[in-house]
């Protein structure tokens, strides 16, 4: 609501007054996802490792070179365009809409010093699901300068010398609106 007034020339007392009210927006159902998807690496993750030989007391530098890995997310999301069936040029409320279009960002909860979506799209199906697309920056270990892989290596296997390296991913992923699950529970509870 806006309440608008006008002074008179003098600024002694108020000559006119009027509201305007504005339909507000309901409550948003979706701005945060629980985001359950993969992350396809766009070169292989050559973590740093020390692996033993056969055995044997001597190990060697090694990389782990995955490409792809399942990840939980935390998304948020900021609605750029929401529609329903029955009118879908004009703009509706996203409790009602039938989809949205959305951008956002996350974090990993899965790896979440390392994983990090910066940016993605999403689009919401009704009030509690969603798909996702998104740009992915993962840190991983490389070998520190002076390194190789296939160096034989002396000191402690759970501390090899290594440096950070940063790869860009693609994630993709379907979530779910924690709402839900009050929704669900209230369900339960009341019975309705």
């Amino acid at each position: 609501m806006i309440h608008l007034r006008r002074k008179d020339r003098a600024l002694d007392h108020v000559d006119m007054q009027t509201t305007i009210k504005i339909p507000n927006h309901k409550r948003y159902n979706g701005w945060f996802d629980v985001t359950l998807g993969g992350n396809w690496l766009f070169a292989p993750a050559r973590t740093v490792e020390a692996v033993p030989q056969g055995g044997s007391p001597i190990y060697r530098l090694g990389t782990n070179n995955s490409r792809v890995q399942y990840d939980i997310a935390i998304i948020v999301k900021a609605y750029a365009w929401c529609f329903d069936k029955r009118t879908p040029f004009q703009p509706v409320d996203v409790k009602d809409a039938t989809a949205c279009l959305a951008i956002g960002g996350g974090l990993s909860i899965a790896h979440p010093l390392r994983t990090f979506y910066p940016l993605g799209a999403s689009l919401q199906l009704g009030q509690f699901f969603s798909a996702h697309m998104m740009l992915s920056l993962n840190r991983f270990d490389g070998l520190a300068t002076g390194h190789r892989v296939g160096d034989v290596y002396s000191g402690d296997p759970g501390d090899v010398p290594s440096r950070d390296r940063y790869v860009l991913g693609l994630g993709f992923g379907f979530g779910v609106d924690p709402t839900l699950f009050a929704t669900l529970l209230k369900g339960l509870v009341t019975g309705r």
